[in-house]
């Protein structure tokens, strides 16, 4: 019985290994086409650079599983928002009524509602 039983434990484990971390769910919201996104964040990523905060997320949709952990920014005193921040041009900026505005390579779009945006700053900056 022992024999099987620590083999058994160890392939329990190891997922949770790998997954390892201090998730938090940030924020669970359902777009205009009824599709629902979950973001976690890593709690235990999180560091700061200046006015910069750095964590990991993920998210889980319908079509993804939300184990791929990407990366993202922000900076609260400025509300920008940089998701896999390796590219910079592409940026998400708080406006004062709570919405967000996308803007790329110095264009802007029309403010929107961003739930995730909105529970990862709210984690992440109060």
């Amino acid at each position: 019985m022992k024999r099987s039983l620590l083999p058994l434990l160890a392939a329990l484990a190891l997922p949770n290994a790998v997954m390892a971390g201090n998730w938090v769910e940030v924020s669970n919201s359902y777009n205009k086409e009824g599709q629902n996104f979950i973001r976690w964040i890593d709690a235990d990523s999180i560091s700061r650079s200046g006015d910069w905060i750095y964590a990991k997320y993920r998210i889980k949709t319908e079509w993804g599983s939300g184990k791929r952990v990407k990366e993202l920014k922000i900076n609260c005193k400025k509300g920008i928002y940089v998701h896999d921040f390796d590219n910079s041009y592409v940026r998400t900026v708080r406006q004062k009524n709570g919405n967000w505005k996308l803007t790329f390579f110095g264009f802007g779009f029309d403010e929107a509602k961003y739930p995730q945006l909105e529970g990862t700053y709210n984690f992440l900056c109060k």
